[in-house]
């Protein structure tokens, strides 16, 4: 099999190029210019991963900062900068995550998210579930902290959403039609 110097030029070329004796670089040394066979002969093209196509077999290491690229305007990339990992969408549309189970916890097992059955769960600390939806609503497991209060409805006959829950420092409303409000004072005991 030639040895190709890395130095000199690559010809496509119909005539025959001699091969006898040709296997070394040093034979190869005083040759001007290569054919295409040369250099099919010196590659073994069926080691690499066809253009279209094809099944990867081993592990694709990319180093930090190596950025994995997809869509005609690289609307999705995956990377690691040194310190952290990014999954960063850029396109049109949404990121989708499709799994029948999808997971998602801290490295040392603890759950963050589940999704099963139609039901999506948010967990404190990897343990303890604290918010779940079913087929009615949503179950929650703990105490509901409102960081600010909400705007009383002007009147009874306010606007509304069935089920809606506003909260002041004197009264909590509940609306009960939509436009049907009722409230019950606030007192201390």
């Amino acid at each position: 099999m030639p040895t190709i110097p890395l130095t000199n030029r690559i010809h496509t070329t119909t005539a025959q190029v001699p091969t006898a004796n040709l296997g070394s670089a040093l034979a190869n040394s005083d040759r001007a210019s290569y054919s295409v066979q040369d250099l099919a002969d010196t590659i073994t093209l069926g080691a690499y991963l066809p253009l279209a196509g094809g099944t990867m077999t081993g592990d694709l290491k990319l180093n930090d900062e190596v950025v994995a690229k997809f869509g005609a305007g690289d609307d999705l990339k995956i990377y690691h900068d040194g310190a952290h990992s990014y999954i960063e969408d850029s396109g049109t549309g949404d990121l989708r995550i499709w799994a029948d189970s999808p997971n998602i916890s801290t490295a040392s097992g603890n759950k963050i998210f589940y999704g099963n059955n139609g039901a999506a769960e948010l967990y404190f600390t990897g343990a303890v579930k604290k918010f779940q939806t079913t087929a009615t609503g949503i179950l929650v497991t703990g105490q509901i902290d409102l960081a600010a209060l909400n705007t009383a409805p002007s009147s009874a006959t306010d606007t509304g959403t069935v089920g809606e829950i506003r909260v002041t420092a004197d009264y909590i409303y509940v609306c009960s039609d939509p436009s049907t409000w009722v409230r019950a004072a606030l007192a201390t005991w």
